[in-house]
């Protein structure tokens, strides 16, 4: 995929560029334990479609779906866990509020339970709802 920042040189608008190009994020994952929440984990942003968990100590959060700032259904989002230690990945509440299930690799998480994406492993994450991701992890 090409980089946002290349689709804008050849004359693309902002805007399409965003929704077309990709930019990779390096990020600490935050302090949140296996079941922290948001508050502590490292945001994940609407545009972040690659993420590479470079350093840090346990979480990341996907972003809200929907809303002004949130990302769209369909969306995909990568997370790279290039640490030395697991990382657990949590789901925002959608916009009115509601827990958001994350569901993949056998299991469904919700709340403030997330999947855990561990050392050298790359996941997918596609929401498919506002009130769900699907995500699909290598091993």
């Amino acid at each position: 995929m090409a980089q946002k920042t290349d689709l804008m040189g050849l004359g693309l608008p902002a805007a399409l560029a965003n929704l077309q190009g990709v930019t990779a994020r390096v990020v600490t994952a935050g302090a949140g334990g296996t079941s922290a929440f948001q508050g502590s984990a490292t945001q994940i942003g609407a545009s972040d479609y690659l993420v590479i968990v470079a350093t840090g100590t346990s979480s990341v959060c996907l972003p809200t779906v929907g809303g002004a700032t949130g990302c769209l259904v369909g969306d995909e989002f990568v997370v790279i866990n290039a640490g030395s230690t697991a990382i657990n990945v949590f789901a925002q509440p959608n916009p009115a509020g509601t827990a958001v299930t994350i569901i993949g690799s056998g299991a469904s998480q919700s709340g403030t339970t997330g999947t855990i994406v561990s050392t050298l492993t790359a996941a997918s994450f596609r929401p498919y709802t506002s009130t769900a991701w699907g995500s699909i992890k290598n091993s």
